[in-house]
């Protein structure tokens, strides 16, 4: 007799040797024996042997459509071999039965898990908010590509343009742009992953270094970003102490008393004391 149990959050499969009933001595396709608690055991077969069954399995949860499974689920609580029966129809072999787990077990999004080999598919309004933010990741996830190819191409992403001294000076790392430059500067240690080109056909030949840049500044500067070293500081500068620039604030002018009043001059009052300076 054979068995499908679950360890340190993987499926594995192998032959009996011993049933102690709270545990089973069980024996790997490897070769090697191990202590098996009975709990944690989740479907005894005969056949097929453990290493052809989780292989079956693994294929065939492959094409096994997540969304139609989440439409023929009950809503209560269930568990994989149930869901397994209706899925195929009938009772299900150890492969079908297996390969359901898996497919199961992959899509947390859709089904929430309960325990063991038990499972509960996710409210319709929390799986389409979960969706939207899957979708959202992914879309992230592309734009950072994007621009990360872009700063090895020696371009500079058009979003950078906006936050480029929040960039250079207190980067965000939440923030997808950030992501990207670190991303670029760390791609650009491996052999051949800088390569920079020149923006558009009948430009003139491109100035970028071809030695790669070693940190965000000398990325950013290869690509345009600043004109000059000496910018780079000036900025760091002006970002620490000037952020709202260097401008003063709109003020009027103080207005002196009119003159030809009594007093000295421009009408100010004479003070009752005398001068004397500390020369």
């Amino acid at each position: 007799m054979n068995v499908l149990f679950e360890e340190d959050g993987a499926f594995r499969a192998g032959t009996i040797l011993a049933d102690n009933v709270s545990s089973l001595q069980v024996e790997l396709p490897g070769g090697r024996r191990i202590k098996v608690k009975a709990a944690n055991v989740l479907l005894r077969f005969a056949a097929p042997a453990p290493a052809e069954l989780l292989a079956r399995a693994e294929t065939e949860a492959a094409g096994i459509e997540i969304d139609f499974l989440w439409e023929i689920a009950a809503e209560a609580e269930f568990g994989f071999e149930e869901l397994a029966a209706e899925y195929h129809g009938g009772k299900p072999d150890p492969a079908q039965a297996a390969s359901l787990l898996l497919r199961l077990h992959s899509a947390p999004i859709h089904f929430h898990r309960k325990g063991r080999g038990r499972f509960r598919r996710a409210p319709p309004e929390i799986l389409q908010a979960a969706l939207a933010g899957l979708a959202k990741k992914q879309q992230q996830a592309a734009a950072i590509e994007h621009m990360t190819q872009e700063l090895l191409h020696g371009q500079l992403p058009e979003e950078f343009a906006p936050i480029l001294p929040q960039l250079l000076y207190a980067p965000d790392r939440n923030r997808p742009e950030t992501k990207a430059l670190e991303a670029a500067v760390a791609t650009c240690a491996q052999p051949g992953a800088w390569t920079p080109q020149k923006l558009g056909a009948g430009e003139a030949p491109s100035a970028l270094p071809a030695t790669p840049p070693a940190s965000a500044a000398h990325l950013l500067l290869a690509c345009g970003a600043l004109p000059s070293v000496h910018d780079y500081h000036l900025g760091r500068f002006l970002y620490a102490h000037f952020r709202d620039g260097t401008d003063f604030p709109p003020f009027e002018s103080p207005v002196l008393p009119p003159a030809g009043g009594e007093g000295g001059a421009g009408g100010l009052p004479l003070a009752e004391v005398r001068a004397f300076s500390i020369d």
